[in-house]
């Protein structure tokens, strides 16, 4: 800033009082600190859903009234996500490392205004992980999707089914033949496991 000058008819005061200069230059370490504590404060992380098949993840982040939606998959299975809620303006995240490998070109997601479905497709081989994150098990925002969740021999079974593993499949006009066909493929694929009948 150039020095203060005298203005017409007036006089330059050099007895001013310094102090609200050393005043400033006092604080402005403690400005400094508190710039940093409020960059310190950790962004919330939104509560999600899982669930899982052979071949898939399906992921439910629930977010209130959200906008200005990223979501970024990674092959090597990093999933994140961030959302301006509406309800009180805070920018959440989530940011997971999941179990496997994932294929990011084929994965999937929409916006709905509460929550962001993902459909996450597993790279390689249909294999269940049989839990999400890769090093922790839990997290503490994650919840099992029951809507979404089915057993794992229950989608053997579809499999099976589907593929004409089982032969000539039964008709749903005789519900007890089916049932016992359907435990006979079961209690076959448990002993094949080790577990027996």
């Amino acid at each position: 800033f150039p020095p203060p000058t005298a203005r017409c008819g007036s006089t330059l005061d050099t007895t001013a009082d310094p102090r609200p200069v050393s005043r400033f230059a006092e604080m402005l370490p403690l400005l400094r600190l508190a710039t940093l504590v409020v960059l310190a404060v950790p962004t919330p992380t939104p509560n999600f859903k899982w669930a899982e098949r052979l071949d898939k993840v399906f992921l439910t982040v629930l977010v209130p009234a959200m906008s200005d939606v990223k979501v970024n998959l990674s092959p090597d299975g990093r999933v994140q996500v961030t959302a301006l809620s509406g309800s009180d303006g805070l920018r959440m995240k989530l940011d997971l490392e999941l179990y496997g490998q994932i294929d990011d070109a084929r994965s999937t997601w929409f916006q709905h205004s509460n929550r962001i479905d993902l459909t996450i497709v597993k790279a390689g081989t249909m294999v269940r992980w049989f839990q999400l994150l890769r090093g922790a098990k839990v997290h503490p925002n994650m919840q099992v999707d029951w809507s979404k969740y089915k057993d794992y021999d229950e989608e053997l079974d579809e499999i099976e089914v589907k593929s004409g593993a089982r032969g000539i499949p039964v008709p749903d006009t005789d519900p007890e033949m089916k049932n016992a066909v359907g435990d006979y493929w079961q209690r076959r694929r448990q002993e094949a496991r080790g577990k027996g009948g």
